[in-house]
């Protein structure tokens, strides 16, 4: 008896669940269905739910197919990609609006999605004729482009959302929270910023997702608009000395939601670059942030008061973070560097997660000519790329447990697995070690890149980054 359709495509959902659970780089299939995308975001109705979502992600400014496989097997779970270019898409002001979509990777994208990963779109660049600002693409849009943009932002969605390239995650700008007269006028900063203004134009940046919303909502209901990953020079309640603008800046944010713009994002980003300075890791020291916990910690504290004192409550995702040499060692890289950017990529991960982040997007995932920040020195693999590697893999369908405090002047995580649980342990300044006694129920313990270490008489000495196996 030949079996009714809808039960057949219940038990292929079932079935395709139970191969893919556990991976999220699982691949798309080769051909599908113009209404694909409706099987592939359905939950499945069984016990052996997939793995939640992991924090792992980098940024990529060209999606090779080399690229995709190095992300492959760090197990990265987003991807970010500045691709997007209104002034290159829509160079020329026409009724009907003429877009040029053969000025984006289509293919990158495409190979993305097919590799599974979430890919985080980045929207930048006004063309001339829509500038607020005449001659600064990297600044607000004018008010009377309101209505092309929010247009411009329908067909983008309604193109790159559906099948093959399923695109969920929009970042509207880039580091937005910058005055122009402060960077060059095409500047990678996507400079929003008006020193002159109580919130440093923050108001006008809700005005622009008050346009961007509604359209990119419509066009696919379960996309999330994300505000432009924001710079957050330092504390405006806590200036360091000698900050000449009081860190006013950082007032954006709060300008987004005083002009009620909240109604209108779904998820808050930041960036965030911790520095390699003198032989050790400036972040939870660094002047800018420390009464907060440093540049991770306190940069999320500060977003999290904000919003409470707004009665709101938004996911943060950090859409850019690195490890950046000092400028003497920025031409060769030391090995010291090189290794101290290894313990960050696990220390700021495994922070990320402990923190309640949606994502931790490394800057970047290939080489880059930015103070070493990349994981690659051409096609060679950093040693922060295979700390990376085995941290995801140590990890692969962990949930958080709760933080380590019992080691004084150490940091740390408990995470928790079917089989196991696994402490990470390492000194904030990668520098100040601890002799520690270890738990009972050792099973194994690891160093950042995966060997294993010897305990002497169940005591261990901890700096690095140090991965513990307990029983469960």
């Amino acid at each position: 008896m030949q079996m009714p359709f809808f039960r057949a495509a219940i038990i292929f959902t079932i079935i395709a669940g139970l191969l893919t659970a556990g991976n999220p780089n699982a691949m798309l299939p080769a051909q599908a269905a113009p209404d694909a995308n409706k099987l592939l975001f359905l939950p499945l109705v069984q016990k052996n739910y997939p793995p939640p979502p992991t924090v792992f992600g980098a940024e990529t400014h060209s999606p090779s197919t080399s690229r995709i496989q190095q992300a492959v097997q760090a197990n990265l779970y987003w991807l970010r990609y500045s691709t997007i270019s209104w002034a290159a898409i829509e160079p020329v002001r026409t009724d009907p609006p003429t877009y040029h979509w053969e000025t984006v990777d289509e293919a990158g994208l495409e190979a993305a999605a097919r590799a599974g990963f979430k890919t985080i779109l980045v929207v930048k660049h006004i063309p001339d004729w829509a500038q607020k600002k005449s001659g600064v693409t990297c600044g607000p849009i004018a008010q009377d482009s309101m209505d092309e943009f929010s247009q411009f932002v329908r067909a983008l969605v309604q193109r790159y959302s559906p099948y093959p390239y399923y695109v969920r995650y929009w970042e509207f700008g880039n580091e937005p929270d910058v005055d122009p007269s402060l960077v060059p006028p095409d500047s990678v900063f996507g400079c929003w910023g008006d020193k002159k203004d109580k919130y440093y134009g923050g108001g006008y940046y809700a005005d622009m997702l008050k346009w961007a919303y509604p359209p990119l909502k419509e066009a696919s209901p379960d996309s999330s608009l994300i505000i432009g990953g924001l710079l957050l020079d330092c504390d405006p309640q806590d200036p360091p000395p000698g900050q000449a603008t009081g860190c006013k800046p950082a007032k954006f944010f709060e300008g987004i939601l005083n002009n009620q713009g909240a109604n209108y994002f779904d998820v808050v980003a930041f960036h965030t670059y911790a520095t390699y300075y003198q032989g050790s890791i400036l972040d939870e020291d660094d002047p800018k942030w420390d009464s907060r916990g440093g540049q991770v910690s306190g940069k999320v504290n500060f977003l999290r008061q904000v919003m409470s004192d707004y009665g709101v409550n938004k996911p943060i995702l950090m859409s850019e973070v690195a490890l950046l040499c000092s400028e003497q060692d920025c031409v060769t890289p030391g090995a010291s560097f090189l290794d101290s950017q290894a313990d960050f990529v696990v220390s700021v991960n495994a922070r990320a997660w402990g923190l309640g982040l949606l994502g931790s997007v490394w800057y970047t995932l290939e080489e880059s000519s930015w103070r070493q920040s990349g994981l690659f020195i051409q096609a060679t693999p950093k040693p922060g790329y295979h700390a990376l590697v085995f941290m995801a893999k140590e990890l692969q369908d962990a949930t958080l447990g709760s933080e380590i405090t019992q080691y004084n002047g150490l940091r740390g995580y408990e995470f928790h697995l079917p089989a196991k649980r696994v402490w990470i342990l390492w000194s904030p300044d990668g520098v100040t070690g601890q002799q520690i006694s270890l738990p009972s129920g050792v099973k194994a313990v690891y160093d950042k890149f995966g060997n294993p270490l010897t305990p002497v008489q169940n005591s261990l000495w901890v700096v690095h980054p140090t991965y513990i196996e307990l029983a469960k």
